[in-house]
């Protein structure tokens, strides 16, 4: 991703959606999932990252990730 107005636009769809997926972006062969991580007071301390094959993107697992960064977040308040 190389120009601004698709930066911004995929930004801005994570934000909506409250995670993140690429798929085949930096390797053709790789995708990958991520939840974030939020302090107590809502900044962004880091995220739950899953990769895997193209082929099986890691979805399925979104819930997972997602209860996974929860239980994340009172450890880094």
């Amino acid at each position: 991703m190389v120009r601004p107005h698709q930066l911004q636009a995929r930004l801005d769809e994570v934000a909506e959606h409250g995670w993140a997926v690429q798929v085949g972006e930096v390797h053709d062969d790789v995708a990958c999932l991520a939840a974030p991580v939020r302090s107590g007071d809502a900044a962004l301390v880091g995220a739950v990252v899953l990769t895997g094959p193209r082929q099986r993107p890691p979805l399925d697992h979104l819930d997972a990730a997602r209860r996974c960064a929860a239980a994340l977040e009172p450890l880094l308040a």
